[in-house]
């Protein structure tokens, strides 16, 4: 796969929007995928109780060290979630650094706990599934769907339930090429995580996760000098979120 190449109407594409034109001009395809692909957090680990709702704040990104000491691109979201029953959850997501270059990136979903964490057994952990779509658009060329699937094992610790969380971001490109497209797109990226969230009065969290951006995908060949586990692939992403129940 060649990380000049950017794939005509994929979201490699319409992700131009998210940094500013000049250093666009010197992203490689493995950058764009590293800053695509690194969105937000996991939005939500554990469902709400029914009829609950709460409101996220995130930002964070993939690490980069072009200005010297290592810091994640600034990438702004925010999302809603209400307890649907007892164990599905749905939620929804807004992002704002891509609309400031001018693309709308949004995405909606649902969480499904598969077990819930149970404290007399504590060494076996909570598990969910959460299945989201991302709608992104440039407005005047084109509009596409992604699937996002992330499946996430929890614990709780303390008096206030803190939760730590390991886990793995699965993206799908789901389009066929067009026949300007020379270049076969990577059809699956994954994204391994493991975070904290840390509970607070009021219904208040706050939360932190590091994530192994798109480990499969070469950055040997990027402008942008990212922090990574591995030399010449993937990204560290580091983000924090707030978290605040409404009711």
């Amino acid at each position: 796969m060649s990380p000049n190449t950017l794939y005509k109407g994929s979201i490699w594409e319409i992700g131009k929007g998210v940094l500013p034109y000049s250093m666009l001009q010197k992203l490689t395809l493995g950058s764009l995928a590293f800053i695509l692909f690194s969105c937000g957090p996991s939005r939500w680990i554990e469902p709400l109780p029914v009829g609950e709702k709460e409101a996220q704040v995130s930002l964070g990104g993939p690490v980069f060290t072009n200005l010297g000491a290592p810091i994640p691109v600034p990438l702004l979201s925010m999302g809603m979630a209400k307890g649907n029953t007892e164990n599905l959850t749905s939620y929804g997501a807004f992002h704002l650094t891509s609309l400031i270059y001018g693309n709308i990136h949004m995405e909606g979903g649902a969480l499904y706990g598969m077990r819930d964490y149970q404290k007399d057994s504590p060494l076996a952990p909570g598990l969910s599934l959460g299945v989201s779509v991302h709608f992104a658009t440039n407005i005047d060329e084109s509009a596409r769907l992604w699937p996002q699937v992330d499946f996430n094992s929890y614990w709780k610790f303390g008096e206030k339930s803190h939760l730590t969380y390991f886990g793995i971001t699965n993206w799908l490109e789901i389009h066929n090429r067009t026949n300007e497209e020379t270049v076969e797109r990577p059809p699956w990226l994954i994204s391994p995580q493991a975070g904290f969230r840390f509970k607070m009065k009021n219904g208040a969290s706050l939360g932190i996760e590091s994530k192994f951006i798109t480990p499969r995908i070469s950055n040997a060949e990027s402008a942008v000098d990212y922090f990574s586990f591995s030399p010449d692939f993937g990204a560290m992403g580091i983000f924090l979120s707030f978290n605040q129940r409404i009711q």
